[in-house]
């Protein structure tokens, strides 16, 4: 879910209302639903209060490289 969701959600109160629903939704078509751009513990919070489990931003780190991120990944699977 793009975090422009999460952005909007200060400026207007029904933004906060169609996240709530919005996360269920995609919960609800598909297996795996990220919340993008978390830079707060504020939209952290209210993106577990709409059902969220899976979120990515500043908040949690700065991004790095995929190879820094797959290495563990790559030791443990054989690459053919």
């Amino acid at each position: 879910i793009d975090s422009s969701f999460l952005l909007r959600r200060e400026d207007d109160a029904s933004a906060k209302r169609l996240l709530n629903r919005l996360i269920p939704l995609a919960r609800a078509l598909a297996d795996t639903v990220v919340v993008e751009g978390v830079e707060t513990d504020e939209e952290r919070t209210l993106a577990e209060d709409c059902g969220a489990v899976w979120m990515q931003g500043y908040h949690f780190g700065k991004p790095c490289k995929p190879t820094a991120t797959l290495l563990p990944f790559k030791r443990r699977v054989a690459w053919q």
